[in-house]
């Protein structure tokens, strides 16, 4: 996995979309990601997780591992 432990950072709706975005920061094991943050993107017609570079907004999908890991941590907390 790309990082350690992720850090709740805020939920935006986006009712006009019928989309609701839960981002995260990340501990992230290599320093090169260390300006991404991880994003929930849910909406009607499914849910993606993304890593997001803030400085450039290039996204990438997470592996099947990682995407798990925050799908887990985001119920567990009660943000899903």
């Amino acid at each position: 996995m790309k990082f350690n432990k992720l850090t709740y950072l805020h939920t935006e709706s986006f009712e006009d979309e019928g989309v609701k975005e839960i981002k995260f920061a990340a501990d992230f094991k290599n320093s090169e990601f260390e300006n991404n943050t991880i994003e929930i993107w849910k909406g009607e017609d499914g849910t993606d997780v993304l890593m997001v570079c803030s400085e450039t907004n290039y996204t990438s999908r997470l592996d099947s591992e990682e995407e798990f890991f925050v799908l887990n941590y985001a119920t567990e907390n009660n943000l899903l």
